[in-house]
């Protein structure tokens, strides 16, 4: 789907080749993009293959924090960042990746290796990212891990298998922080040599560890409890525990509890994930169009009244791998997320490739009220033909859609 290609990826990979050459890695090894879906890669990845990841944890001559995740990559990683600005740290991430994500690039890569202690880098790390690393880093925060991205990866033990190399090449003086209420990054985890620092929302810390004590975040780090505020400071759902994933990771990294405690509670969010964007006909609008997966889709909408969203959602189904979200493994997420969809709408606006199959979903879900249409435009059309106050105009794909969509989407309810 060439329209989904950021319009700086040629430049990006021409400046990764560059950077690959100083560093000693031959043309004969083929450089990926960090912006854009790649071809399945199998379980033992490829010597052949590499990409600003993998130059950016082999080469690195500061501490790399990573974060991976099916969900909340972005969030956490930026979260770290943030915290340990807060603490007067020198922080390098990327500025130039779209969509406020912390892919690396070619530019971070470029700016990274010209560092130096005591200097750290933040990193968020898809699976299509670490199917070709061959290192992993220092600091590796692991939000949750479900099936995901099959189609991208050919099978789901590839696909795990790539999120696992984010420690699979750790060692005991390194850092695993898991997110332990979530059995798949728990599972995830324990493959790695490095110490394990849990974190719970669900319970009090152990040490090392963190968790919840009379209604304040707490990490336990060698018998020091260090407190990073209060519950309440945490992100909204879906994904809460992001911050305290990012408050963990961040002091491993060297930020201190009081500048952790204040980037919480300063926290705006991202754009694109949950953004309130204002309102249409009496209807708020929100943009989650980083909701790009039924389970991400159905997180956000189960947190409306039931019949009380006008759904924006389709995209496309097929970036080169086969059908999005229909291995035998995440039929049933997209089942589930069906009947959440179900639940929580009151219509459904469904546009592009995608819509039919989802339309056959809500529909057999139990959603009454589903239209197809072939553009974006046409559907939020629709949709803005529906609002009217205590509905909720929500643009959660499902699927993957064109950095342009998500642009425009504002401009075509008039905001």
């Amino acid at each position: 789907m060439s329209s989904s290609i950021p319009s700086g990826e040629a430049a990006d990979l021409a400046a990764l080749r560059g950077l690959a050459r100083r560093l000693g890695v031959s043309d004969d090894v083929r450089l990926l993009s960090s912006w854009t879906p790649l071809p399945p890669i199998a379980p033992e990845g490829s010597p052949g293959l590499s990409g600003a990841a993998d130059l950016l944890l082999r080469f690195s001559p500061v501490p790399v924090l990573g974060v991976t995740g099916s969900a909340g990559k972005s969030t956490t990683a930026r979260l770290a960042e943030a915290m340990l600005l807060a603490s007067d740290s020198e922080v390098l991430s990327a500025d130039d990746a779209p969509a406020e994500n912390a892919y690396p690039t070619a530019d971070l890569v470029a700016r990274v290796l010209e560092a130096r202690p005591p200097a750290w880098c933040v990193a968020e790390l898809t699976s299509n990212h670490l199917a070709v690393c061959s290192a992993s880093p220092h600091v590796a925060c692991i939000t949750n891990v479900w099936p995901d991205h099959v189609d991208q990866h050919g099978s789901l033990a590839a696909y795990v298998a790539a999120k696992r190399r984010i420690v699979e090449f750790q060692t005991a003086d390194d850092w695993v922080v898991v997110n332990s209420d979530d059995p798949g990054a728990v599972e995830l985890a324990s493959g790695s040599a490095a110490r394990a620092l849990p974190v719970t929302l669900a319970g009090t810390a152990a040490d090392p560890g963190a968790g919840v004590e009379s209604g304040r975040l707490t990490v336990r780090l060698a018998g020091t409890a260090h407190d990073l505020g209060p519950v309440s400071s945490l992100p909204p759902s879906p994904g809460a525990e992001n911050g305290l994933l990012a408050g963990a990771s961040a002091l491993l990294a060297g930020a201190s509890a009081g500048a952790i405690a204040r980037a919480l509670a300063g926290w705006q969010g991202l754009a694109m994930r949950r953004e309130r964007l204002g309102r249409v006909g009496g209807s708020d609008v929100i943009r989650d169009v980083l909701a790009a997966t039924p389970a991400k889709a159905a997180a956000g909408l189960a947190l409306h009244p039931p019949g009380s969203v006008i759904l924006i959602a389709g995209g496309y189904d097929d970036l080169g791998g086969g059908p999005m979200h229909s291995a035998p493994q995440e039929a049933d997420l997209f089942a589930r997320a069906a009947k959440v969809g179900a639940r929580a709408c009151a219509h459904a606006a469904l546009f592009g490739p995608a819509a039919p199959r989802l339309a056959e979903a809500l529909t057999e879900a139990g959603l009454a009220s589903v239209a197809v249409h072939a553009s974006l435009e046409e559907a939020t059309a629709d949709a803005r033909a529906r609002a009217e106050p205590g509905r909720t105009i929500v643009f959660a794909p499902w699927f993957s859609t064109t950095p342009g969509e998500r642009a425009d989407f504002p401009g075509l309810l008039g905001l």
